[in-house]
């Protein structure tokens, strides 16, 4: 029994000098851990601007392009440019066989002269001359009647003794009347030279030269027309016709498409809940797979006000200068339309947040120990993010290392990778 007491104690003891070692090494190890300095990498607290991106895709397209044909029919005679040539504005492209087409300027040239000297011979007057013709035909018409009524009386006379046959007296009788006739227009013509040309002539007369010139006019632009010209610079990115092939002006035929690449358009559609963020004038970036490593800056230029029922999205359209002619219609293009902007505020790493739950908190370093704050945070733009309270310009806050950390721990900063405890000592 003696034995047995005697056993109950030293395990007793035993379990005692354990426990007593045991809290004596816990008391060291955070004793040692709150002494302990841990390296952090840092940044300062800086203000500046900060923009939150909608990002999208879409495709690029010319920022102009048309579909080229001459305004009126013929068969082509020449064209000017080929697929893949840059061509100027109002550079030639497509000429049509002209010959009838010169004949007829020529013609309806020729008709205006004619009128024009018409009408400035009525505006000149009667002549001296032609009013002695006029005198001249009027006296041998006034003859002519006297001696076909001498003629005339003679026939009837010898006609009523029957002495000469009826088709004899019926000539006479006929002559008579055409001199009679003769005699009246003479008159008129004499009357007429007499009196010059009536206001009626005169406008009759100009009515006929403003027609022929207007004849000239449409022949000279049915010339002209036989011609296409460029309507803007660009590249001609397809050719429909060729050389000896004829054309139509109605229905329109398509010889030529020309596309203006010096700017483009990235057309993209914008969700219905997105689209209250988007504004015309909005900063926009694009990129394309062609040049993973450029950027290329725009702005929204239109927003089309009616949704797409199906899609319920809202077409925009992005502008982008294309000097150097990299961008092509028809890229696919991956698009960040700068939605809001936010300048002069608190930014930070997105490294220096820790999350816990629904707070965030990041660690300011201040005489070489790290204090946690908590923050509360507005945009981000890639890896920075607005600190909307809880940090002060100029401040330095951990952005490695803070998951070593409690408040209170001392610190030292280290340049460049993130030293361990073990390297520092």
């Amino acid at each position: 029994m003696k034995k047995k007491v005697g056993l109950f104690f030293m395990i007793i003891s035993f379990l005692f000098s354990v426990s007593c070692n045991r809290d004596k090494s816990q008391h060291v190890l955070e004793k040692e851990k709150s002494t302990r300095i841990v390296p952090v990498e840092a940044m300062n607290v800086k203000k500046g601007d900060i923009v939150s991106y909608l990002s999208v895709t879409g495709t690029i397209y010319p920022f102009q392009e048309a579909n080229i044909g001459p305004r009126i029919s013929g068969r082509i005679k020449r064209l000017f440019a080929d697929e893949g040539d840059y061509i100027d504005e109002n550079q030639k492209l497509i000429m049509l066989e002209q010959k009838s087409l010169i004949i007829a300027h020529q013609q309806a040239e020729a008709a205006l002269e004619t009128a024009r000297a018409s009408l400035e011979r009525l505006l000149a007057g009667t002549r001296e001359e032609e009013v002695k013709r006029a005198e001249a035909a009027f006296a041998m018409a006034e003859a002519n009647l006297n001696n076909a009524r001498l003629e005339f009386n003679r026939y009837k006379k010898l006609y009523e003794k029957h002495t000469v046959a009826k088709k004899a007296y019926d000539t006479a009788s006929t002559q008579y009347k055409v001199a009679l006739a003769g005699l009246e227009k003479a008159r008129e013509g004499l009357r007429m030279a007499r009196k010059g040309p009536t206001k009626e002539d005169i406008q009759v007369a100009q009515s006929q030269v403003k027609q022929a010139e207007v004849n000239v006019k449409m022949a000279k632009q049915t010339l002209e027309d036989s011609v296409t010209k460029a309507p803007f610079s660009g590249f001609i990115v397809r050719k429909f016709k060729n050389e000896g092939e004829c054309v139509t002006a109605t229905p329109a035929t398509s010889v030529l498409k020309i596309a203006d690449i010096s700017k483009v358009k990235v057309e993209v559609k914008i969700p219905e809940n997105e689209i209250g963020r988007i504004r015309k004038d909005n900063r926009a970036e694009v990129r394309v797979d062609a040049f993973p490593e450029k950027s290329f800056i725009g702005k929204v230029v239109m927003v089309n006000p009616s949704v797409d029922p199906v899609s319920r999205t809202f077409k925009t359209k992005i502008e982008i200068s294309n000097k150097e002619g990299l961008l092509k219609g028809g890229m696919f293009a991956r698009v960040h339309i700068a939605v809001d902007v936010h300048r002069g505020v608190i930014i930070i790493s997105r490294d220096a947040i820790i999350e816990a739950g629904d707070y965030k908190f990041a660690f300011v370093i201040n005489s070489g120990v790290a204090h946690k704050k908590r923050i509360v945070t507005g945009l981000n733009q890639d890896d920075n993010i607005e600190v909307k309270s809880g940090l002060n310009e100029g401040e330095v806050v951990v952005i490695a290392g803070q998951y070593d950390l409690k408040d209170g721990t001392s610190v030292k900063i280290v340049k460049g990778e993130m030293k361990t405890a073990e390297q520092d000592y």
